[in-house]
């Protein structure tokens, strides 16, 4: 069964057109391996995986690639997550690439793509106070995370 979706994952990753559900489903993977924290830090049980160790390593390897390749190609600074896709590129690249930095400090040398990042880290949530009848929004920008 793990060689069939393994098949399908590549499948999928080789003629997806939306990156943002590549890295999702790969990072969904790896989170079932205990990765990132999301799930307790703890793996699911090895039969309740979708892919082996050995699959996840190709399987971000893969997704990783293909961010380069819309990163060089200029498609990735367009996307609306791009954000998310960018911390999952830095997930899944060695220690010592250098990629993702390089990315983003070309990135924000226009004021389109500055824009871009920044609005990337921009938050809506609701308030309520006491005696409040409705919410209000209040809009914030994370800058720990942008530092980051």
């Amino acid at each position: 069964m793990a060689r069939r979706s393994m098949d399908n994952f590549i499948g999928t990753i080789n003629a997806n057109r939306s990156l943002y559900t590549i890295t999702h489903e790969v990072g969904v993977q790896s989170q079932q391996h205990g990765k990132y924290d999301l799930k307790s830090g703890s793996p699911d049980p090895e039969d309740q995986r979708t892919v082996n160790s050995e699959q996840l390593i190709e399987l971000e390897k893969l997704a990783r690639e293909k961010i380069e390749t819309w990163a060089r190609d200029g498609r990735l600074r367009t996307l609306p997550k791009l954000v998310v896709i960018l911390y999952d590129w830095r997930r899944w690249s060695p220690p010592e690439g250098q990629s993702v930095s390089a990315f983003v400090n070309e990135l924000v040398t226009t004021d389109e793509g500055l824009i871009t990042l920044i609005g990337g880290f921009v938050g809506k949530s609701y308030a309520t106070g006491y005696g409040d009848y409705v919410s209000r929004e209040e809009w914030s920008i994370s800058l720990e995370s942008l530092k980051e």
